[in-house]
């Protein structure tokens, strides 16, 4: 996929990861609060199961 994305990067296609079932329940059950933390201007992304920091560390939601 990283070579796809590189040989693609000049064209109207673009690359989707697929999520495994798994971390699409993991993905979705943030979704709330990742969206609160970005308009308070904390950026997070998902990747490798885990929502992550700007620097790819492990972002530690609390559970209510």
């Amino acid at each position: 996929m990283k070579n796809a994305r590189r040989y693609l990067a000049n064209e109207t296609y673009f690359v989707v990861d697929d999520l495994t079932l798994k971390d699409l329940k993991e993905k979705r059950r943030w979704k709330n609060e990742v969206s609160q933390l970005f308009a308070n201007g904390t950026f997070l992304h998902f990747s490798g199961g885990r929502w992550r920091t700007r620097d790819g560390r492990p972002f530690a939601f609390h559970s209510s």
